[in-house]
């Protein structure tokens, strides 16, 4: 039988009533902690409120969206008396964003069903704001054309698992909020390491021609995908 024995870390700042294994075993082993805002710009929506469009528009819930980052949205007319009232009354109520293209967005509840989706750069489908916004920074490549595509890997993957926990710490039922992601420390080696791979390069390439082929084929996607452990 394997003991591990931890020290209770400080990389994750905050005042917490659950002690997560998982999040302090990753702690505990980062080497060279680094701020996960290192590598992403963690966008606020709730600095904004977005109203609903006065025509029709397409809309994604969570349950559109698979684990993938596949997504299947809903065409809403808001002046359609057949239109769904519930998702209607929803979006009056603020559940509606729009994202910025390049950019990420990750599941509030629930992590570990990789509800990760990878904004095209001519974005106009709107999210229920059960999703937030993440945006890669150069400090993840220099490349506009496939830095997205790296860091929605680097989600999907190395930092998968620190999310999931990060979710868990604290907490009753698993979330992630803004605040977890800004307190959140990575490690810098396996970061690096990762996205300068040339595989990863490799995969992002394919990532980024897929999805902006307005993603109809997915088999590609899916193979990157699920060699990262799906």
């Amino acid at each position: 039988m394997a003991i591990g024995i931890v020290t209770i870390s400080s990389n994750f700042k905050g005042d917490c009533s659950r002690i997560d294994a998982d999040y302090l075993l990753y702690t505990d082993n980062l080497k060279k902690p680094v701020p996960f805002t290192e590598y992403f710009d963690v966008i606020d929506h709730r600095i904004k409120k977005l109203p609903m469009p006065n025509k029709t528009f397409k809309y994604c819930e969570i349950g559109n969206i698979d684990k993938y980052g596949q997504w299947a949205p809903v065409n809403i007319d808001p002046n359609d008396s057949k239109a769904d009232k519930r998702l209607l009354k929803k979006i009056r109520g603020g559940d509606i964003i729009l994202p910025e293209g390049n950019t990420i967005l990750l599941s509030k509840t629930r992590i570990y069903l990789k509800k990760i989706v990878l904004v095209l750069p001519d974005n106009n489908i709107y999210f229920t704001s059960a999703f937030f916004q993440v945006k890669p920074l150069k400090t993840i490549s220099t490349d506009n054309n496939i830095r997205g595509a790296i860091g929605y890997l680097l989600l999907y993957g190395v930092l998968n698992q620190a999310l999931i926990a990060a979710s868990r710490y604290g907490k009753n039922y698993p979330t992630l909020d803004i605040d977890d992601l800004k307190k959140l420390y990575v490690c810098q080696n396996k970061v690096e390491t990762f996205i300068k791979d040339d595989k990863t390069i490799s995969n992002a390439s394919i990532i980024t021609e897929k999805k902006q082929a307005i993603m109809e084929n997915f088999n590609d996607i899916h193979k990157v995908l699920n060699s990262l452990g799906s």
